[in-house]
């Protein structure tokens, strides 16, 4: 297109143009400046995309660093509690023991023990958030994991809430960890049940393609967007009385998994996490 241009102006140049010549090179010019034009405007999206690329990867190099900071804090306090909590624990059988037929006692024997299972559970979501240990793949049916960890979750909530599944009608078997893959499946499946305390629907999707895509929606409340932004990080929670650090698990063990997890305000109500999980977990990504 350029040398057809400098072609006519050199020939311009020699002779009279006639109309035609003109009418050709305003043509040539038109077509120049159009090209230009586009190439000008997919530069400018170019620049676009990459400016949000960097933008979200400095966000989660940021929360990285803070996670880092964080989990190094939360093992050291949970370090420093487990140690009490044992002799707690022993101090409180002697109590029993010496304290057997005073009623009164065994109450507060009884709550004693409430709020040592109560600690000692933050110590086990502490050390699991640090210290998740190394990744033990093995052959997984994620639908009979989700279904495993439904069971489990709904002891814990009400008898209100309907589960509804949508599974695929074959199934197929990726390589995970299990007992990770039921860790996420559990917390994230309490997290909805805590959402409908007075009942609604849990609803189950599996989905089978590049990676296995595994849904649970519930039909509570929701989330607020800035409570969306901060639901993975450690010690933040809606619930009162909550630890905080059931979905930061969450979030730690399907990294750790090489997956990824997203979460969102269903259009039709209630939070939907949505877990993409690989076929195979990699050795090297423990």
């Amino acid at each position: 297109m350029v040398s057809r241009t400098t072609a006519l102006a050199e020939e311009l140049a020699l002779a009279r143009p006639s109309p035609a010549d003109l009418e050709e090179l305003f043509s040539a010019l038109g077509s120049a400046t159009e090209a230009l034009r586009q190439s000008h405007d997919e530069l400018g999206t170019r620049v676009k995309y990459l400016e949000r690329q960097i933008v979200q990867k400095d966000r989660a190099l940021e929360r990285k660093r803070r996670l880092e900071a964080l989990g190094k804090i939360a093992a050291g306090v949970a370090h420093e509690i487990r140690n009490p909590l044992g002799s707690l624990s022993l101090y409180l059988d002697l109590l029993e023991q010496e304290g057997g037929r005073r009623e009164r006692a065994l109450e507060l024997i009884a709550s004693m023990r409430k709020g040592v299972a109560l600690l000692s559970a933050t110590v086990n979501d502490i050390l699991t958030f640090t210290e998740p240990g190394r990744a033990r793949p093995a052959d997984c049916d994620v639908v009979a994991l989700l279904d495993e960890s439904a069971a489990l979750a709904r002891g814990e909530g009400s008898d209100a809430v309907l589960i509804v599944r949508g599974y695929p009608r074959e199934r197929r078997i990726a390589r995970a960890d299990p007992d990770w893959v039921k860790r996420i499946f559990l917390n994230v499946i309490r997290n909805a049940y805590q959402a409908m305390p007075h009942g609604g629907e849990l609803r189950l999707g599996v989905r089978y393609g590049n990676a296995v895509t595994v849904r649970i929606r519930d039909t509570g409340p929701g989330i607020a967007p800035d409570g969306l932004e901060k639901a993975f990080m450690p010690f933040w929670s809606m619930r009162e009385g909550g630890t905080g650090l059931g979905l930061s698990i969450v979030h730690s063990l399907v990294e750790r998994s090489q997956g990824r997890i997203e979460l969102a305000n269903h259009p039709a109500g209630g939070l939907e996490a949505r877990i993409a999980l690989p076929w195979e977990l990699k050795e090297d990504g423990e």
